[in-house]
Protein backbone atom coordinates (compact mmCIF):
# COMPACT_ATOMS: atom_id res chain seq x y z
CA UNK A 1 0.00 0.00 0.00
CA UNK A 2 2.78 2.46 0.87
CA UNK A 3 4.47 1.90 -2.50
CA UNK A 4 1.17 2.62 -4.24
CA UNK A 5 0.68 5.84 -2.27
CA UNK A 6 4.17 7.08 -3.11
CA UNK A 7 3.57 6.31 -6.79
CA UNK A 8 0.34 8.28 -6.70
CA UNK A 9 2.12 11.26 -5.13
CA UNK A 10 4.80 11.21 -7.81
CA UNK A 11 2.25 11.07 -10.63
CA UNK A 12 0.18 13.79 -8.99
CA UNK A 13 3.10 16.17 -8.62
CA UNK A 14 4.82 15.47 -11.93
CA UNK A 15 1.69 16.23 -13.94
CA UNK A 16 1.74 19.80 -12.66
CA UNK A 17 5.52 20.23 -12.70
CA UNK A 18 5.89 20.35 -8.91
CA UNK A 19 8.85 18.76 -7.14
CA UNK A 20 8.24 16.29 -4.35
CA UNK A 21 10.70 18.31 -2.24
CA UNK A 22 8.77 20.23 0.37
CA UNK A 23 5.78 17.91 0.29
CA UNK A 24 5.45 15.93 3.47
CA UNK A 25 4.09 12.59 4.55
CA UNK A 26 2.38 12.15 7.91
CA UNK A 27 3.37 9.16 10.00
CA UNK A 28 3.87 6.02 7.91
CA UNK A 29 1.64 7.16 5.05
CA UNK A 30 -0.46 9.95 3.66
CA UNK A 31 -2.94 11.79 5.81
CA UNK A 32 -6.44 10.43 5.34
CA UNK A 33 -9.65 12.31 6.08
CA UNK A 34 -12.99 10.49 6.43
CA UNK A 35 -16.23 12.44 6.02
CA UNK A 36 -19.91 11.84 5.32
CA UNK A 37 -21.72 13.26 2.32
CA UNK A 38 -23.26 16.64 3.23
CA UNK A 39 -20.70 17.47 5.93
CA UNK A 40 -18.01 20.17 5.76
CA UNK A 41 -14.29 19.47 5.82
CA UNK A 42 -11.22 21.61 6.55
CA UNK A 43 -8.03 20.33 4.90
CA UNK A 44 -5.04 21.96 6.57
CA UNK A 45 -2.06 23.17 4.59
CA UNK A 46 0.29 23.76 7.52
CA UNK A 47 1.51 27.29 6.74
CA UNK A 48 0.48 30.80 7.77
CA UNK A 49 -0.80 33.37 5.28
CA UNK A 50 1.90 35.79 6.53
CA UNK A 51 4.55 33.36 5.35
CA UNK A 52 6.03 33.98 1.89
CA UNK A 53 5.29 30.32 1.17
CA UNK A 54 1.54 30.80 1.41
CA UNK A 55 1.19 33.03 -1.64
CA UNK A 56 3.12 30.50 -3.69
CA UNK A 57 1.17 27.43 -2.60
CA UNK A 58 -1.59 25.97 -4.75
CA UNK A 59 -4.33 23.59 -3.78
CA UNK A 60 -4.44 20.79 -6.35
CA UNK A 61 -7.01 18.05 -6.77
CA UNK A 62 -7.35 14.79 -8.64
CA UNK A 63 -10.86 13.42 -8.71
CA UNK A 64 -11.94 9.97 -7.63
CA UNK A 65 -12.66 8.66 -11.13
CA UNK A 66 -9.52 10.12 -12.75
CA UNK A 67 -7.40 7.98 -15.03
CA UNK A 68 -3.69 8.45 -15.66
CA UNK A 69 -4.31 10.94 -18.49
CA UNK A 70 -6.84 13.11 -16.66
CA UNK A 71 -5.77 16.70 -15.94
CA UNK A 72 -5.08 17.90 -12.42
CA UNK A 73 -7.56 20.48 -11.18
CA UNK A 74 -6.04 23.65 -9.70
CA UNK A 75 -8.38 24.69 -6.91
CA UNK A 76 -6.57 27.82 -5.76
CA UNK A 77 -3.68 30.15 -6.54
CA UNK A 78 -2.27 33.08 -4.52
CA UNK A 79 -4.59 32.11 -1.67
CA UNK A 80 -7.80 32.47 -3.71
CA UNK A 81 -10.24 29.88 -5.06
CA UNK A 82 -10.40 29.35 -8.81
CA UNK A 83 -13.84 30.84 -9.54
CA UNK A 84 -14.18 29.00 -12.84
CA UNK A 85 -14.76 25.72 -11.00
CA UNK A 86 -18.37 24.45 -10.87
CA UNK A 87 -18.06 23.92 -7.11
CA UNK A 88 -16.32 27.26 -6.40
CA UNK A 89 -19.24 28.45 -4.23
CA UNK A 90 -18.57 25.58 -1.82
CA UNK A 91 -14.82 26.21 -1.59
CA UNK A 92 -12.79 28.76 0.34
CA UNK A 93 -9.18 29.21 1.47
CA UNK A 94 -8.74 30.18 5.13
CA UNK A 95 -6.25 32.58 6.69
CA UNK A 96 -3.70 29.79 7.20
CA UNK A 97 -4.12 28.52 3.62
CA UNK A 98 -6.29 25.57 4.60
CA UNK A 99 -9.02 24.48 2.18
CA UNK A 100 -12.64 24.51 3.39
CA UNK A 101 -15.15 22.43 1.43
CA UNK A 102 -18.80 22.85 2.41
CA UNK A 103 -21.68 20.42 1.84
CA UNK A 104 -19.52 17.56 0.57
CA UNK A 105 -20.63 15.67 -2.52
CA UNK A 106 -19.44 12.16 -3.35
CA UNK A 107 -17.50 13.56 -6.33
CA UNK A 108 -15.39 15.67 -3.93
CA UNK A 109 -13.57 12.50 -2.91
CA UNK A 110 -10.05 12.13 -4.23
CA UNK A 111 -6.45 13.24 -3.83
CA UNK A 112 -5.67 16.76 -2.54
CA UNK A 113 -2.27 18.41 -2.32
CA UNK A 114 -0.80 21.55 -0.75
CA UNK A 115 2.10 21.39 1.72
CA UNK A 116 0.61 18.09 2.89
CA UNK A 117 -0.70 15.31 0.67
CA UNK A 118 -3.98 13.75 1.73
CA UNK A 119 -6.79 11.52 0.58
CA UNK A 120 -10.35 12.64 1.24
CA UNK A 121 -12.73 9.73 1.79
CA UNK A 122 -16.49 10.32 1.60
CA UNK A 123 -19.04 7.80 2.89
CA UNK A 124 -22.49 7.70 1.28
CA UNK A 125 -25.63 5.55 1.45
CA UNK A 126 -28.24 5.46 -1.30
CA UNK A 127 -31.44 3.44 -1.63
CA UNK A 128 -33.20 1.92 -4.63
CA UNK A 129 -35.92 -0.68 -5.26
CA UNK A 130 -34.65 -4.24 -5.18
CA UNK A 131 -35.29 -6.81 -7.90
CA UNK A 132 -37.05 -8.79 -5.19
CA UNK A 133 -40.60 -7.71 -4.37
CA UNK A 134 -41.11 -5.70 -1.17
CA UNK A 135 -37.37 -5.23 -0.69
CA UNK A 136 -35.00 -2.32 -1.03
CA UNK A 137 -31.27 -2.13 -1.73
CA UNK A 138 -29.17 0.12 0.52
CA UNK A 139 -25.82 0.83 -1.16
CA UNK A 140 -22.96 2.01 1.05
CA UNK A 141 -19.92 3.45 -0.76
CA UNK A 142 -16.62 4.83 0.49
CA UNK A 143 -14.99 6.91 -2.22
CA UNK A 144 -11.46 8.31 -2.25
CA UNK A 145 -9.18 7.63 -5.19
CA UNK A 146 -9.65 5.16 -8.01
CA UNK A 147 -6.60 3.03 -7.21
CA UNK A 148 -7.75 2.60 -3.58
CA UNK A 149 -11.29 1.39 -4.32
CA UNK A 150 -10.67 -2.13 -3.01
CA UNK A 151 -11.00 -0.82 0.61
CA UNK A 152 -7.82 -2.65 1.68
CA UNK A 153 -6.86 -3.03 4.47
CA UNK A 154 -10.29 -2.11 5.83
CA UNK A 155 -13.81 -3.28 5.06
CA UNK A 156 -17.39 -2.04 5.05
CA UNK A 157 -19.85 -3.68 7.43
CA UNK A 158 -23.57 -3.26 8.15
CA UNK A 159 -25.07 -3.38 11.66
CA UNK A 160 -28.69 -3.28 12.80
CA UNK A 161 -30.29 -1.25 15.59
CA UNK A 162 -28.86 -3.61 18.23
CA UNK A 163 -25.31 -3.23 16.91
CA UNK A 164 -25.27 -6.76 15.50
CA UNK A 165 -23.21 -7.14 12.33
CA UNK A 166 -25.25 -8.30 9.34
CA UNK A 167 -23.63 -10.74 6.95
CA UNK A 168 -24.60 -13.43 4.51
CA UNK A 169 -28.23 -14.02 3.57
CA UNK A 170 -31.44 -14.97 5.35
CA UNK A 171 -35.17 -14.28 5.15
CA UNK A 172 -34.79 -10.74 6.52
CA UNK A 173 -31.73 -9.42 4.68
CA UNK A 174 -28.86 -10.11 2.31
CA UNK A 175 -25.41 -8.48 2.32
CA UNK A 176 -23.44 -8.31 -0.94
CA UNK A 177 -19.92 -6.85 -0.59
CA UNK A 178 -18.34 -5.72 -3.86
CA UNK A 179 -14.72 -5.74 -4.98
CA UNK A 180 -14.68 -1.95 -4.80
CA UNK A 181 -15.36 -0.24 -1.49
CA UNK A 182 -19.09 -0.82 -1.86
CA UNK A 183 -21.52 -2.99 0.12
CA UNK A 184 -25.19 -3.55 -0.69
CA UNK A 185 -27.70 -4.46 2.01
CA UNK A 186 -31.03 -5.80 0.72
CA UNK A 187 -33.79 -5.66 3.33
CA UNK A 188 -37.54 -5.97 3.60
CA UNK A 189 -39.48 -2.73 3.49
CA UNK A 190 -40.77 -1.97 7.00
CA UNK A 191 -44.51 -2.11 7.58
CA UNK A 192 -45.18 0.39 10.32
CA UNK A 193 -42.15 1.35 12.39
CA UNK A 194 -38.98 2.53 10.65
CA UNK A 195 -35.76 0.54 10.79
CA UNK A 196 -32.25 1.87 11.34
CA UNK A 197 -29.17 0.45 9.66
CA UNK A 198 -25.57 1.65 10.03
CA UNK A 199 -22.75 1.24 7.55
CA UNK A 200 -19.24 1.31 9.05
CA UNK A 201 -15.76 1.39 7.58
CA UNK A 202 -13.54 -0.66 9.88
CA UNK A 203 -9.75 -1.08 9.98
CA UNK A 204 -8.14 -3.42 12.52
CA UNK A 205 -11.40 -3.47 14.53
CA UNK A 206 -11.41 0.34 14.69
CA UNK A 207 -14.35 2.24 13.20
CA UNK A 208 -12.91 4.99 10.99
CA UNK A 209 -16.31 6.41 10.03
CA UNK A 210 -19.96 5.33 10.04
CA UNK A 211 -23.24 6.51 8.57
CA UNK A 212 -26.82 5.79 9.71
CA UNK A 213 -29.70 5.21 7.31
CA UNK A 214 -33.32 5.16 8.57
CA UNK A 215 -35.61 3.13 6.34
CA UNK A 216 -39.26 4.08 6.49
CA UNK A 217 -42.35 2.45 5.03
Amino acid sequence: MMALLLTLIALFMLQVGVSLAGFQLKGDGLERTFKREGEDVLLTCGVDRSSPQCAELKWLYRRHEADDNSPIEQISFEGNVNQSLPRASRLSVTSNCSLLIRNLHSEDAGLYGCAWIRFLYILTISSSPSDVAERVDLTCSLKSFRELDDCSPGRLIWVDETGTELSGKNAEFEVNPHKQCVSVLTVKRPSGNSKKFTCKFVEDDQVMIDLVYILTE
